[in-house]
């Protein structure tokens, strides 16, 4: 048992590591590498792009909102119907969320569920990951530390974590249970309680328990 909790903690350390390095990864300037909430336990949701990339550009500017964006020549075999991309229009700075609906193959084209604006010739097309952590405490004997991509069903990635607490250091050097400023984060600071499986009838305690902490920079976070 304290073999499999000493495993579950280090599961967790290592995904969250992992995810909050590439927090903000070649994202677009209009979307927040992460975004926290001090709910006891903490959540937190992490954006970035991959680091091969999923991304074109639309060789043709749109004329209504609705129509498609046109991608020719671009390989656009790795977005997926049904799932978001975002368009990103650098000259204006605007950009936003879509659903993909379907996909072209000539000319290379994404349909989608209808956009706010029209977006010009040369906007940047990209898939970004989206990856949210908390904690659920439904099974008060087998608490579990939650893994959820965009608003897919969310799946157990830690068994027995027992507590998670996050808190956020700032550029300017002030620690804060939330991020006002997502931008202005510096380091992410992760606390969390993994237990044993079961109670230990010869310990006072009633789980045997392990805290980890560590502490990650955001370093994609601009």
């Amino acid at each position: 048992q304290i073999t499999e909790m000493q495993q579950s903690g280090r599961a967790a350390m290592r995904v969250l590591s992992e995810r909050l390095r590439m927090a903000g990864f070649s994202l677009p300037a209009t979307v927040n590498a992460l975004e926290g909430a001090d709910s006891d336990p903490d959540t937190i949701r992490v954006w970035h792009i991959e680091a091969d990339g999923c991304e074109a550009t639309t060789t043709a500017g749109m004329a209504a909102t609705g129509d498609a964006l046109v991608c020719t020549g671009w390989d656009i075999d790795c977005f997926t119907t049904d799932k978001p991309a975002y368009v990103f229009d650098a000259n204006a700075g605007v950009g936003e969320f879509f659903t993909v609906t379907g996909k072209q193959a000539s000319p290379e084209a994404f349909t989608h569920n209808g956009l706010s604006r029209t977006y010009p010739l040369g906007s940047r097309v990209s898939f970004i990951r989206e990856v949210s952590f908390f904690l659920d405490r439904s099974d008060t004997l087998h608490p579990s530390l939650m893994k959820q991509e965009f608003d897919e069903t969310p799946e157990i990635y830690a068994d027995n974590i027992e507590d998670f607490q996050i808190r956020y250091i700032m550029s300017d050097g002030d620690t804060l249970d939330t991020p006002t400023i997502p931008t202005l984060v510096s380091r992410v600071l992760v606390n969390l309680t993994s237990r044993t499986d079961r109670r230990d009838n010869k310990s006072e305690q009633d789980y045997l328990r392990r805290d980890i902490s560590f502490q990650v920079s955001v370093r994609n976070n601009e």
